[in-house]
């Protein structure tokens, strides 16, 4: 079952992204930014995996985070922040990607 905070994060990001450009279903752009190194133009905004993927990697839970990654690419998000520092963050996020089939 998804925790209220998890599911709060998500609809307060998704609100966010949003009013910031990623406006799912529009066909406007969203805002980028270079990399100064590089050049790379990239999303302003993006996902953080901090708190709301290190969780227990069960089944429901890879159901719903697949279903808030959907949304997110949808919306045209690409940006997703992760760390081995983020407990079970980055297994849960492989997890959901390859449930999507998305690499």
């Amino acid at each position: 079952m998804i925790e209220r905070r998890t599911l709060l994060q998500a609809g307060i990001g998704l609100g966010l992204a949003g009013r910031l450009g990623f406006a799912v279903g529009e066909q406007s752009q969203p805002i980028t930014r270079a990399i100064p190194a590089s050049g790379e133009s990239i999303p302003a905004i993006g996902m953080g995996t901090s708190r709301t993927f290190d969780v227990e990697p069960g089944a429901d839970m890879i159901d719903q985070l697949a279903e808030v990654m959907r949304i997110f690419f949808a919306g045209r998000g690409a940006l997703v922040d992760s760390s081995p520092m983020y407990g079970n963050a980055e297994a849960v996020l492989g997890r959901v990607l390859q449930k999507l089939g998305h690499p």
